[in-house]
């Protein structure tokens, strides 16, 4: 049954838009392409929709999926040929078939809730000191998995604020690009962890050397004695800044990533995944992609809106267009959650309202709902 209706899935992604420019994404994660045989059934499948672009994820937890100089090699590749290389092979097949490719990276997110690799060139083991720190001025690197599922933490972030990471994280884009012959370039975790993190030393003394105070002592509101050094307006203010530094220090970063994708490769797209609701995203991860947007440092953002709630999402559809230009919009949908009417009435609603397009998240999690079969 579910066979057969899959079929009329597929036949109404085909006719729901016949504009070739349309953005008809889908993202693969990391562990659906580890070994050859996976992603030759992926170019299989993939053709039974009307998909147009291939969001490989290229970049994670600070490994490559791809031959690099840089990072160390996926530990999702342990059991693959050593000469194997997803991100040249997806290149090659995909073009050959005329689809698009975009290395999808994870910018800030540095590890997962597993136990620290062994490698010693692993960001973890050859920087430690990169990684951001809590408000009491504890590095992150120093939880452990259970203090980092304890506090609400997807896994290990790197200080957005640390000038290192920012050249670190520029090195491993230019590598991608001069290496592979790619359509666009997306990023995601392009952002704080929580707005109480940010606190490592790197960051506080970057801070302090323009605002003559350690951030750590604007947490508390209650402190006279920083009051009436400074005075209530003055003290307000001063928090007020440190937000908006750590803001900078996002922004800073995918302004100076794409401006050298666009030196070096100016037909590539720079596209970055982000958090719905851009007021959440602003005040509380510091990731301010509304700008981004209007000043062109993107080419297009991709708000994850993954819910099967259709008005829900035609409503935040049409929000953001309103904010940022219906051509700057593609919408992630989440495939996995749903079944095909419903996602197929998604498609419909975010099409009619005049966005650039969308991404279904994601080829693996739509595998295990039967979609493929």
């Amino acid at each position: 049954m579910f066979r057969k209706s899959s079929l009329l899935f597929f036949s109404l992604l085909f006719f729901i838009n016949l504009h070739s420019e349309e953005m008809k994404g889908i993202w693969i994660i990391r562990w659906d392409v580890d070994a050859p045989l996976k992603v030759f059934k992926l170019m299989d499948d993939i053709k039974k929709y009307d998909i147009n672009t291939l969001f490989v994820q290229v970049y994670a937890r600070c490994e490559a999926m791809y031959k690099s100089k840089i990072a160390p090699r996926s530990t999702e590749l342990l059991e693959a040929p050593f000469n194997y290389d997803p991100l040249d092979l997806i290149v090659k097949l995909a073009h050959r078939d005329g689809y698009k490719v975009h290395a999808w990276i994870n910018l800030y997110y540095a590890w997962s809730h597993a136990p620290f690799p062994l490698t010693q060139s692993h960001i973890a083991n050859k920087h430690p000191e990169w990684f951001i720190g809590d408000d009491r001025g504890i590095n992150l690197k120093t939880y452990s998995i259970e203090e980092i599922k304890a506090v609400g933490l997807e896994g290990y972030f790197l200080e957005p604020g640390n000038e290192e990471v920012r050249e670190y994280l520029k090195k491993i884009v230019d590598e991608i690009v001069k290496n592979y012959d790619i359509d666009g370039l997306h990023m995601d975790y392009c952002r704080y962890p929580r707005s109480n993190y940010g606190y490592d030393i790197p960051a506080r003394v970057t801070f302090m050397r323009a605002n003559y105070i350690d951030p750590l002592k604007l947490q508390d509101v209650t402190d006279t004695d920083i009051k009436k050094e400074f005075g209530d307006e003055a003290f307000f203010d001063l928090q007020k800044r440190w937000d908006d530094w750590r803001r900078e220090q996002v922004t800073l970063t995918i302004k100076e990533i794409s401006n050298s994708i666009r030196r070096k490769k100016p037909g590539i797209q720079v596209s970055v995944a982000v958090i719905g609701d851009n007021t959440h995203a602003l005040d509380d991860l510091f990731q301010d992609w509304v700008s981004w947007a209007r000043l062109g440092y993107v080419d297009f953002v991709v708000p994850m809106l993954y819910s099967t709630n259709i008005d829900w999402i035609e409503r935040k559809t049409r929000n953001i267009a309103a904010l940022i230009g219906g051509d700057k919009l593609a919408v992630g949908l989440g495939a996995y959650l749903q079944d095909y009417t419903n996602l197929v009435q998604e498609i419909i609603r975010v099409e009619g309202a005049g966005t650039r397009g969308y991404l279904l998240f994601s080829y693996g999690g739509m595998v295990g709902k039967g979609y493929f079969d």
